[in-house]
This record gives C-alpha cells, structure tokens and sequence, in this order.
C-alpha cells in the first residue's frame, strides 16, 4: 500500500506474520500548518451548501451569472427572516384558539329578568316636595310643573341626594306596578322581586337573581313545576302619573340577562308598550376564556366593586367589565366636585380606580357612552373582562 503526501514517501508492508516496517523520505514534511485564505473557505462553504442560490454564486464565470444568483439568495433570505420574525411574535402574542361546542343541558337555570317603569318619578308622591323646593315661598299656590320648572326636576334630586335624603318615596314601587305574576302557571308575588335603583328609570326590580349567602335553591329551574320555563307579568305603568315635561311616552322597560349577570337595563333595556301583550324569547351562549397569561380575564371581584354591588340588594352578582367602566365616570366626577348621584365612593382606590388612571378621563369625559368613553381613556388596559361569560340575546 503506497501513500504519497507532496514530496515525503511512507512504504507500508502488510504481513501476517510480520511487523509493518515504514520509510519516510529524507524531506519530511514541514511542521508549520498549511495557511487556508478565507476566500478559499467562504467559496467551499457555497458550494457545499444546500442554502438556495449561494452554490451558483460560487460557480458563476462570469459578473451576469454572479449578480442573479446573489439576488436570488437575498429575495429568498429576506422570505425567510420574514415569515419566522411573524412566527416569533405570533407565538409572544398568545393567538387565541375558538372552540364552539353544542351543549344540550336540561335542565337549564331560567335566567333573571329585571323590570323599570319608564318614568323614574311618580308624580303624586313628588310634586309636594318639588314645588317646595321651586317655590320656597309659594304665594301663588301653585299645583303643577310648567314647561320651565321641569329643567329643575334632576337639580331637586341632586339636592335631595347632597342631603342624604332617601328618594325611595319618589320611585314607582313594585306592588302598585304588579298585578300578575306566575312563573310556570305557579303564582309569584313582589317577595320574590330584591330592587335596585337605575340611574335612568329610578326603582328596578329583578325576579330570579342568585343570592349572596344561599346555594343555587333561591333560583327556579326552567322544568319547574312541570312547565318549561314561562314567566308572565302583568304590569301597570301609571301613566296618569308621568311628570310633565320630563317623559316622551309611556312605557315599561325590561332585559333579561343571567342569574349572576349585572342587568345593564340603562343601555340595553327593550321597551314595552302599555296596552299590549309582549312575548320574549331568549337563546343562552356561554364564552369561556383563558386564564392569564393568555388572556387578561378576571374572576375575582375587588373590594371597590363590591361597594358598587352592594346596591343590588343582596344579589350575588359577579364581576362586569360594564360596571367597571361605569364606576370609572362616577369616581372621576366626584373627584372633580361635579354635583351628580351616585353610588357611594368612599373607599379605597384600587385596580381601575387609581388617581393616576382617572386623570386620562378628563379629555374623555365629552364623550356620550360607555363604549366611546372606553375606547378613549386609558383605563381600558387596566379592566379585565369576565372569564366565564353567559349573553341571553334575544330572540323575538
């Protein structure tokens, strides 16, 4: 066997019974490493390489052939740092994956329904406290409200609120309203109702709502009693007693919504017209989202929302986005002074309810709604949305 290495010689023989007996010439090889250029190893890593266009920029014989293979090469590299860079953000950004599933479940819990008289004042129980306050003096014995005297119909509240006056008195109660009630061909009176105050339509009040310090037994289901679910009202406006001035039409006011669900009856209540016999129907979705940190959804109730639910009265209502955005416009008015009712604000701030957040509301505070106010301020960061969410949408 011969190898040959430049000018050196090495003589190899083989034997079974023999040692290997090697010859090197006199001129050995040169201890020194061989110097490499770096050209020489760039030009056999393209040509080797399996990277699109590098190997024919290698071989290229001339500057055309050079060119075109290294734009090749660029195109398709910028190709590829481009779809994995979206790859890498996809991946930090958490992209939310949608499960829709059918669920027969029977039986169901029949939902909560929250009722209002479209006016929030009832006008005998109110124009004797009114007219006192218009009228201090009352020389004229004036009886009713003019055109001019209704503007001071929300002033007379605010002041009545300024002095912790209860307005109860003034609200349409629920047993001169309700003279019907079954549920299931089962009779229901007003017992079965918990209240509490809108901002719009004064004294609501909500049927089959879960109760704080009870198990699920205070809610009906919707087989009760052998039915499928049916509650009918017969409700009694008032209208005679509308103030003047102040209502455009006679109404009652209605929304359906989840037994632990804020009834949000201000923005999203339907209107009944009096006369009439109205039927609802209502389709029941559940949305369940992820927990942190895929997305910012919150179970947990803060102590500055509790204060807030503690106006319903004994529900166990859970946490809503809504309210949250609510609240935010109250804490921002009363921290301004704005003379307005509201719920009482004298806790703690806390979550969404910072000082360094409520300072964003005041070139937002122009806007009209909930929804353009939170799309402007930048307190929206800060709320969650509720991670189990059930919507009952109507249906006719």
């Amino acid at each position: 066997m011969l190898f040959i290495i430049e000018n050196a010689i090495f003589t190899t023989k083989l034997s079974p019974h023999s040692s290997t007996e090697v010859s090197v010439d006199e001129k050995t090889i040169d201890s020194k490493p061989i110097p490499v250029r770096r050209r020489s190893l760039v030009r056999e890593f393209c040509l080797i390489t399996s990277i699109h266009g590098l190997p024919g920029a290698a071989r290229s014989t001339n500057i055309l052939n050079f060119i075109f293979w290294s734009l090749s090469f660029i195109c398709f590299m910028g190709f590829l740092v481009y779809f994995v860079v979206t790859a890498i953000q996809a991946y930090f950004q958490y992209p939310t994956k949608i499960d829709v599933t059918y669920e027969r479940q029977y039986p169901q819990y029949f939902p909560a329904v929250s009722i209002c008289n479209a006016s929030p004042i009832r006008y005998d129980t109110f124009i004797g406290a009114f007219l006192n306050y218009t009228y201090p003096n009352n020389t004229n014995n004036i009886t009713t409200i003019s055109s001019n005297d209704s503007s001071n119909v929300f002033n007379f509240l605010i002041d009545a609120t300024n002095k912790n006056q209860l307005l109860d008195s003034y609200f349409f109660s629920l047993t001169s309203m309700l003279y019907s009630c079954t549920f299931n061909s089962v009779p229901c009176s007003a017992a079965d109702f918990i209240s509490f105050t809108s901002p719009t339509y004064g004294q609501c009040y909500t049927i089959n709502a879960k109760l704080k310090n009870s198990t699920n037994s205070n809610i009906r289901y919707t087989n009760e009693n052998g039915g499928i679910g049916v509650l009918q009202l017969g409700l009694y406006v008032h209208s005679h007693e509308y103030l003047p001035y102040v209502n455009d039409g006679a109404r009652a006011v209605i929304i359906v919504h989840d037994n632990t669900q804020v009834p949000t009856i201000d923005t999203s209540g339907i209107f009944l017209a009096p006369g009439r016999k109205h039927k609802l129907g209502y389709k029941k979705k559940v949305t369940s989202f992820l927990s942190s940190p895929y997305t910012d959804c919150t179970s947990s109730v803060s102590d500055s929302m509790k204060v807030a639910l503690e106006s319903y009265n004994g529900a166990d209502y859970m946490y809503s986005e809504n309210l949250c955005y609510e609240i935010c416009q109250q804490t921002y008015v009363q921290l301004e002074d704005i003379a307005v009712s509201i719920i009482d604000m004298s806790y703690e701030y806390d979550k969404c309810f910072t000082l360094s957040l409520l300072k964003h509301l005041v070139d937002a505070f122009n806007h009209t709604t909930i929804l353009e106010l939170a799309e402007t301020v930048e307190c929206k960061s800060f709320l969650a949305s509720r991670c189990v969410q059930r919507h009952l949408q109507k249906i006719w």
